[in-house]
């Protein structure tokens, strides 16, 4: 007679174990595709971004050349000298010609980047399909300087790591997480399985500490929340 007075509560017990050790299950799960998908994501982005900096000393180096003969130019036009001429406008057509497959080297990496991270939301919006994801994946946060020119400089924006981080906001269902039976039972005991479970994770890239070397490094970070 006793065991059968404790019998709902057992009952209960047992249902309430098992939702939270499912509810733990999905959430680590969908934890752990999203962590993963974001760190893909920004990680693909390291190579093309430091690949691009990497141009700029040759960016600047022809753009100072290209200034500089200019200046001969007009010099040697002013002073009448027009042998030297021919030779300078000839250096200047040359240098130009070097600025632009340098531009068309550049704005290649700029696609690749933006390509990468537009393949990689797709597979991280299939990853955590039935979880209604909203994930905001920006294209890559660089700037030209100058801009409007063939072949300038290309700095990370003002405040890039909080403008290049991608974000991935997804829910959960009770059906989801415990499935039509224990959420049946969950009703049943009097629990109320309704409502929705929110999550979000993201990363991000942060420049690595560079201190007495040269060159541009940056690693992804990641951060996750429970709304």
């Amino acid at each position: 007679m006793g065991l059968i007075v404790f019998l709902p509560l057992g009952l209960t017990l047992i249902v309430c174990l098992a939702a939270m050790a499912m509810f733990v299950k999905m959430q680590t799960r969908g934890h752990g595709l999203c962590e993963k998908r974001a760190m893909t994501l920004e990680n693909d982005l390291t190579q093309p971004l430091e690949a691009l900096l990497r141009l700029n000393p040759e960016a600047r180096r022809l753009r100072r050349k290209v200034t500089r003969l200019h200046l001969e130019e007009a010099t040697a036009a002013a002073s009448g000298n027009a042998e030297a001429l021919p030779e300078i406008q000839e250096q200047i057509e040359l240098t130009k010609a070097a600025q632009i497959a340098l531009d068309k080297e550049q704005r290649g990496i700029i696609f690749t980047a933006n390509s990468k991270i537009l393949a990689d939301r797709a597979q991280m919006h299939r990853s955590l399909r039935g979880m209604l994801p909203d994930i905001s994946a920006p294209p890559l946060q660089v700037v030209a300087d100058p801009p409007h020119e063939i072949a300038p400089e290309y700095h990370p924006v003002t405040n890039f790591s909080a403008r290049q981080a991608v974000t991935a906001r997804f829910q959960m269902t009770p059906e989801q997480i415990f499935g039509r039976i224990i959420s049946s039972l969950l009703e049943r005991v009097g629990l109320n399985a309704n409502g929705v479970f929110h999550e979000s994770c993201g990363a991000t890239l942060a420049r690595r500490d560079q201190t007495g070397r040269r060159g541009h490094q940056f690693f992804a970070r990641l951060w996750w929340s429970s709304p």
